[in-house]
C-alpha cells in the first residue's frame, strides 16, 4: 500500500462534504461523478471505515466522516487560500466570459443572471458587448449570444429562439393621436429607426405600403436605445418581441398594430472542443431553458381603446394571438375564435 498522503481524494471528500452531493463536487472539481465515486472508495478502503452513508434526506457524513471532515476542513481552505494568493486563481471557482450585443445584454439577459447565480454562485460570469463573433478557440472569451446565422464553423451552435419584429410605442402616444387600423397609419407617428433605415421601409413594404416617409425618423445603432425612445414617447419602433417584452408586460410599451415581420434567430456559439466544459455546460442548459420559457410566453399587447386585450401564444404557427382579459387559458374553441379575431377589421385606437 503507497504511504503517500492522497491529496487529491481528500479535496475531493471536503468539497463532497460542502456540497452534500458527489455531482456538485465533480462540477466545482471539473472531474466527472465516476471520478469522484472512486476517490471516495478510495478513501474508504485505505481509511478501512465508511465515510457517508445514503438515507431519505441524500449523503451524510457517518461519525467517522464527520471527524475526518472536521480536521481536514480548515487546513484545505489554508492550502486553496495559499494557491489564490499565490496564483491570483479563485478557489473552487470558475469564471465564464459572454460576448453579446447591448441590447440582448440589457434587455435580456441582465434580468436574468441573478436566477444563474443563485444556481451556479461558483460560476462567475463576465458580460462583454460585441456585435463580431469573438475568437472563441484562442482569446478570452468562452461563449458568444448571438443574433443571426453567421458563418460558425468549427464551433457548437444552440438556437435559442427566432424572434419577430413588432411596432410597439408608449400608450401615451397614442391617447390623442389618430387611430392606427392599417400598417401605414404608422406613418402618421414619428418613425423610430434602425442604424441603417431599412426596418420599416421593408415592413411597410411587405404590406403593400411604399412612402418615402418610412426613411424618416431618429435613427439608433442599437436596438436597446431604440426600446428605451419608444418607453420615452418619441415614437414607434420596430424591436424584437423577445427584448421588448419586459416593457409590455410592465405597461410601458403596447403593440401599436397587430402585424409582424420575421427576424433572425438567436444562437449560442461554443467553441466544440470546449463544449463539455462544466461551467460552459451549465451556462448552456441554463441559456436553452430561460429561452424555451421566453419563446412560449406572451410578449405584446394590442393597444386597444374600446376592450382590453390579453395575448396568449400559438406555438405551432409561431404568432400571438388575442383574447379578453378574463380568458387566460382558451379552449380549442375559442383559440378558433381568437383567429377569426385576428383577422376581422379592429376599432378604437390603435
Amino acid at each position: 500500500m503507497s504511504r503517500a498522503i492522497p491529496m487529491v481524494a481528500l479535496r475531493t471528500f471536503v468539497k463532497v462534504c460542502r456540497y452534500g452531493s458527489m455531482k456538485r463536487a465533480g462540477e466545482s472539481l471539473c472531474i466527472s461523478l465516476g471520478a469522484v465515486s472512486q476517490q471516495i472508495k478510495g478513501l474508504e478502503s485505505r481509511i478501512g471505515k465508511r465515510l457517508f452513508q445514503r438515507d431519505v434526506h441524500g449523503l451524510q457524513l457517518t461519525s467517522s466522516g464527520l471527524a475526518l471532515y472536521e480536521k481536514l476542513a480548515e487546513p484545505m481552505d489554508g492550502i486553496e487560500g495559499c494557491w489564490a494568493a499565490v496564483s491570483g486563481e479563485l478557489p473552487g471557482r470558475a469564471r465564464l466570459v459572454l460576448s453579446t450585443t447591448s441590447s440582448v445584454a440589457s434587455s435580456w439577459l441582465i434580468p436574468r443572471l441573478a436566477d444563474f447565480h443563485a444556481r451556479w454562485p461558483d460560476i462567475e460570469v463576465s458580460v462583454e458587448v460585441s456585435a463580431r463573433l469573438a475568437d472563441l478557440r484562442h482569446g478570452h472569451v468562452d461563449v458568444a449570444l448571438m443574433y443571426d446565422q453567421g458563418d460558425y464553423a468549427g464551433h457548437s451552435v444552440t438556437p435559442l429562439w427566432y424572434s419577430r419584429l413588432i411596432p410597439v410605442c408608449s400608450p401615451a402616444l397614442l391617447v390623442n393621436g389618430p387611430r392606427i387600423e392599417q400598417p401605414q397609419d404608422c406613418l402618421a407617428y414619428p418613425l423610430l429607426q434602425d442604424s441603417d433605415r431599412l426596418n420599416w421601409k421593408l415592413w411597410l413594404g411587405a404590406r403593400g405600403c411604399i412612402d418615402k416617409r418610412a426613411l424618416r425618423g431618429t435613427s439608433f445603432c442599437d436596438e436597446s436605445l431604440l426600446i428605451g425612445a419608444a418607453c420615452a414617447g418619441q415614437g414607434i419602433a420596430l424591436v424584437s418581441d423577445v427584448l421588448v417584452a419586459r416593457e409590455v408586460a410592465t405597461g410601458k410599451l403596447v403593440q401599436a398594430i397587430d402585424a409582424a415581420w420575421p427576424a433572425k434567430g438567436y444562437h449560442l456559439v461554443i467553441a466544440r472542443e470546449r463544449i463539455d466544459e462544466w461551467a460552459i455546460r451549465a451556462f448552456r442548459d441554463w441559456m436553452v431553458q430561460h429561452a424555451t420559457d421566453a419563446a412560449h410566453r406572451p410578449h405584446a399587447v394590442r393597444y386597444e381603446a374600446h376592450r382590453p386585450v390579453a395575448p396568449f401564444f400559438d406555438s405551432k404557427i409561431n404568432i400571438m394571438r388575442f383574447l379578453p382579459e378574463t380568458d387566460l387559458n382558451p379552449s380549442p374553441r375559442d383559440a378558433g375564435k381568437a383567429s377569426a379575431l385576428d383577422n376581422s377589421p379592429r376599432k378604437g385606437r390603435a
